[in-house]
């Protein structure tokens, strides 16, 4: 008894599709479950990320209204996300701040003690515990300071394993039509997808947590180039937010660099960048036996401008300060508003009178601006300079003190004036 080439043919068929529907249901079972998976892990990097953001923003600005503004900028931007919680230093906060019902829900977030992502009836919760940032290591494991928590809807989720079991079924259908190509294809585009994925997490772990936190723009650069890279649509929009919430925290990161040297009044250094160059400048100025200077110069009757026309005119005063000394110092020089009303120049490479002569420009610049006060505005200042007036120079304390005496000199003497003999 034979086969008849047609009976052959349909024999091929149908077994085809019943080993064809076998692997469906396997290999839609098994991707499934590592959507699933993969989806969570999602979760737990997104809200990592969100709490660093969150972080380095409380360390900049920490009260009700900034906390709340971030709450809502982190639901904002995760579409998925049902809520957005934080608990710290005691206090707790969610948004939506109409939730307060799914308080219990983040509750569980309170006794995890490391990153972690439960699964409860109202969705997906990743945990997320604040760390001291600056805890020296030498004394243990950082205290923890609050929680921060996400809330990822269930629907969500649901539909993330649907869509991907639908993909799977569609692609190992194709597979039965064109003989193991479509499968192959497939599995060689997500696999790819999932590296790329693993290695902008990498990267961007490897950027936070570095110490110097350096190349930002290449590391922007490679993450977009990534992304770029990256063929299904589900896994190309998680790399996306990724990359976004990368760039936001570089942004942070930067403005936290910034702030820590830069007086955000006037946009000149501060006295923690002074304490920070202070030994290098000193260094290389004996080393390479360059003349350096120290200018300090204080505004006239500054307390006197408050009291009658307010802080806020006040903070225009320095701000226009400010503005005229970058306007006027050289790359090389350091401006650095001291405290108060008074600021510091370093002069590289420039003897006292050649400081003396800045300062005099200076003066007669700012003295020109209009601040509807009926009077001008004047500064006196004070220069002291090495080797000119320290021969063996230990520190910059011993050029400052002479240029801070100078400085009271011309205050004695009439104000609006600079004194450097």
């Amino acid at each position: 008894m034979g086969f008849s080439l047609r009976g052959l043919f349909f024999l091929v068929i149908l077994s085809s599709i019943a080993i064809g529907s076998l692997l469906v249901s396997f290999f839609s079972i098994r991707f499934s479950n590592d959507a699933a998976n993969f989806y969570r892990k999602d979760c737990k990097y997104i809200t990592f990320l969100a709490a660093k953001n969150l972080q380095y923003a409380l360390s900049l600005y920490a009260n009700d209204a900034i906390i709340y503004q971030n709450l809502q900028n982190i639901q904002f931007r995760l579409q998925d996300s049902e809520a957005a919680y934080l608990e710290y230093k005691g206090k707790s906060y969610i948004y939506p701040d109409n939730r307060m019902d799914l308080l219990k829900i983040f509750d569980v977030c309170k006794k995890v003690d490391q990153e972690k992502v439960i699964e409860t009836d109202a969705g997906i919760v990743a945990c997320y515990p604040l760390r001291e940032e600056l805890a020296s290591q030498l004394l243990g494991r950082p205290k923890r300071i609050g929680t921060f928590a996400i809330l990822f809807k269930k629907e969500f989720y649901e539909k993330v394993k649907k869509d991907w079991l639908l993909k799977i079924g569609i692609s190992f259908l194709a597979l039965i039509m064109v003989l193991t190509g479509g499968y192959i294809f497939f599995y060689k585009k997500i696999g790819r997808d999932l590296n790329v994925l693993d290695e902008i997490i990498a990267k961007v772990n490897e950027f936070i947590n570095s110490e110097k936190k350096e190349d930002e723009d290449k590391l922007l650069e490679e993450l977009k180039d990534r992304v770029r890279r990256i063929f299904f649509k589900e896994l190309r929009e998680i790399a996306s937010l990724i990359y976004k919430l990368s760039y936001r925290f570089v942004e942070l990161n930067n403005r936290l660099k910034r702030e820590a040297i830069e007086d955000p009044l006037t946009g000149l250094y501060n006295r923690n960048y002074l304490k920070k160059i202070a030994k290098n400048f000193i260094s290389l100025a004996k080393r390479e036996n360059i003349p350096f200077s120290v200018a300090i110069i204080d505004i006239d009757d500054f307390k006197n401008i408050n009291d009658t026309y307010g802080h806020q005119k006040g903070d225009e005063v320095l701000k226009a300060l400010g503005d005229v000394i970058k306007s006027r110092v050289r790359g090389s020089d350091v401006p650095i508003r001291y405290g108060g009303e008074e600021f510091l120049i370093l002069f590289m490479n420039a003897g006292k009178k050649e400081a003396a002569n800045v300062l005099e420009e200076i003066k007669d610049k700012f003295s020109q601006i209009d601040f509807g006060f009926r009077r001008r505005v004047t500064f006196s200042g004070g220069v002291a300079s090495f080797p000119e007036d320290v021969a063996v120079l230990n520190s910059l304390d011993d050029l400052i003190e002479i240029a801070d005496e100078r400085l009271y000199t011309a205050k004695r003497l009439g104000k609006n004036r600079i004194i450097w003999y």
